[in-house]
C-alpha cells in the first residue's frame, strides 16, 4: 500500500519539490476532478483578453504606427490609437472576468490544500460551486496580488528615476526588487489565504522567511514550471506575432487574410494552453505551502 503523504511535517527543500510532485502523481485525478472547472474558466478568459489585445495591436496600435511613421497628422494618429467605447467595454469586462475566473481557481485550490493538511486525503468528491470559504480565499489571495504590484510599481518607479538622475547602473536593482517583492508576496499569500493568518501577520512572516529556504523552493519549482510555461506559450506567441503580420501585411496592400476558423481555433490552443500554465503553477503553490509549514 502507498504510504500517504503527511502535508504538516517538517521537510528539507528537496522533500518539500518531491512530495508536491508525488502528492500530484498520485492524486491528480480527484485533484483535476476538483479544480477542472475553474482551471477552464480562467483559461477561457485569459485566451479571451488575449484574443483583444492582439485585436487591439491588429486594427489600432499598428495602423497608427505606419501612419506615425509616414508622417500622418498627429491628431488622426491618436484617433486611430483610441479604441471605440464598445471595444473598450469589451475589454474590461474581459479584465474583469479574467481577475474574478482566475481568482477563484486560485481560491479553490487553496481550498483543497486546506482541506489537504487537515486531513491529509484529497477529498473524492467536490462540489462545482465555490463556497464561501474558497471566495474569502479568492479575495485575500487578489488583495496580496494587488499589493504587491502596487509595492513593485512604486518602488520600480522610484528606482527608475533614481538610475536617470543619478546612474544607469541603479537599473540592476530592478530585477532584484520584483524578486523580492514577489517572493515576499508569495509566501504572505499562503499564510493569508491558505493557512488564515491576518494580513498583519502574514506579512511579517513573509518579511522574515522569504528570502530564506522558501527562496529556494520557489527557485527549483520555477526551473521546470519555466520550461513547460516557455514550450506551451509556443502556440499563444506563434498565433499572436502571426495575426500582427498579417494586419501589417494588409496594412502594405497585401489581400491575403487569415481564415476565419483560424482565430476560433487558435482560441481553444490558447485556452488549453493556459488552463495547463495555470495547473503547472498550483503545483509550485503545494510546495511552498508544505515548506511555509514547516519553518
Amino acid at each position: 500500500m502507498t504510504p500517504t503523504i503527511i502535508f504538516d511535517k517538517d521537510r528539507s527543500v528537496k522533500a518539500c519539490v518531491a512530495d508536491a510532485w508525488r502528492l500530484f502523481a498520485r492524486t491528480w485525478k480527484r485533484y483535476l476532478r476538483a479544480v477542472w472547472l475553474y482551471l477552464i474558466l480562467a483559461g477561457s478568459t485569459q485566451a479571451l483578453l488575449l484574443e483583444l489585445f492582439i485585436r487591439y495591436i491588429a486594427n489600432h496600435a499598428l495602423p497608427a504606427l505606419r501612419l506615425s511613421q509616414s508622417g500622418g497628422d498627429p491628431r488622426i494618429v491618436r484617433y486611430i490609437l483610441m479604441p471605440d467605447g464598445l471595444t473598450l467595454l469589451y475589454f474590461c469586462l474581459s479584465a474583469i472576468l479574467c481577475i474574478f475566473a482566475t481568482y477563484a481557481c486560485y481560491g479553490r485550490i487553496s481550498s483543497l490544500i486546506q482541506t489537504y493538511k487537515s486531513w491529509n486525503v484529497m477529498p473524492r468528491l467536490v462540489r462545482p460551486a465555490l463556497s464561501k470559504t474558497e471566495s474569502n480565499c479568492g479575495l485575500r489571495l487578489l488583495g496580496i496580488d494587488a499589493l504587491a504590484a502596487f509595492i513593485t510599481l512604486l518602488l520600480l518607479a522610484g528606482v527608475w528615476l533614481l538610475a536617470v538622475k543619478v546612474t544607469p547602473w541603479l537599473a540592476l536593482l530592478i530585477p532584484l526588487f520584483t524578486l523580492y517583492i514577489w517572493t515576499t508576496a508569495n509566501v504572505a499569500r499562503i499564510q493569508f489565504a491558505v493557512n488564515g493568518q491576518k494580513l498583519k501577520a502574514s506579512l511579517r512572516y513573509a518579511l522574515r522567511h522569504s528570502l530564506g529556504t522558501p527562496l529556494v523552493v520557489q527557485i527549483l519549482t520555477l526551473i521546470p514550471a519555466g520550461l513547460l510555461t516557455t514550450i506551451l506559450s509556443l502556440p499563444i506567441l506563434t498565433y499572436m506575432l502571426g495575426s500582427w503580420a498579417a494586419a501589417d501585411s494588409l496594412l502594405r496592400g497585401d489581400v491575403t487574410t487569415i481564415p476565419p476558423v483560424l482565430p476560433l481555433l487558435f482560441f481553444i490552443v490558447n485556452t488549453l494552453c493556459f488552463t495547463v500554465i495555470q495547473a503547472i503553477c498550483s503545483w509550485r503553490t503545494w510546495a511552498l505551502s508544505m515548506k511555509c509549514r514547516s519553518l
